[in-house]
């Protein structure tokens, strides 16, 4: 068996725990998002930042794997797991597994990328409202009353 199709193996586990662990941040970063709290929606981006290096990186590693298994049977395109399926039969139920398994995280990735979307525009919604409820305050000169204080406007008190 080839050295290749192991390595593409390896590969393919790791993705699906870096994927996993990009799911778990992606929980946090939505919690946090919720409860608005600055520093802590910061780390929670760095962290997701991190873990979207880290599947970039053993993208790269599949894709050259894939790479090698087409120069070792002479093809010109990568071969797909299915293809990688049927040439090496003893692998055949791990790799429709992991790519089943691949397929399932990335829906969930997709489905909960769009929640925190959501999450994300709303917030960004209330803070223009605040901004805008600011700047038409500050827009206005304010009064002042005998003593040299300033008074704010009714709708800011």
């Amino acid at each position: 068996m080839s050295n290749w199709i192991s390595e593409l193996e390896q590969v393919l586990r790791e993705l699906l725990q870096a994927h996993h662990a990009w799911l778990v941040s992606m929980n946090d970063y939505e919690r946090v998002l919720r409860a608005f709290d600055a520093p802590e929606i910061e780390r929670a981006s760095k962290k997701q930042q991190q873990q979207l290096a880290v599947i970039q990186q053993l993208e790269k590693r599949r894709q050259f794997a894939l790479q090698q298994l087409a120069k070792q049977h002479k093809s010109v395109q990568s071969p797909t797991l299915e293809q990688l399926a049927q040439n090496y039969p003893q692998r055949k139920l791990i790799l429709l597994q992991m790519r089943q398994e691949l397929r399932d995280v990335l829906e969930r990735v997709k489905q909960k990328n769009a929640g925190a979307q959501r999450v994300t525009t709303a917030a960004l919604g209330n803070l223009n409202t605040a901004l805008r409820v600011i700047g038409a305050a500050a827009g206005n000169a304010g009064t002042y009353d005998r003593k040299g204080a300033s008074v704010a406007p009714q709708r800011l008190k």
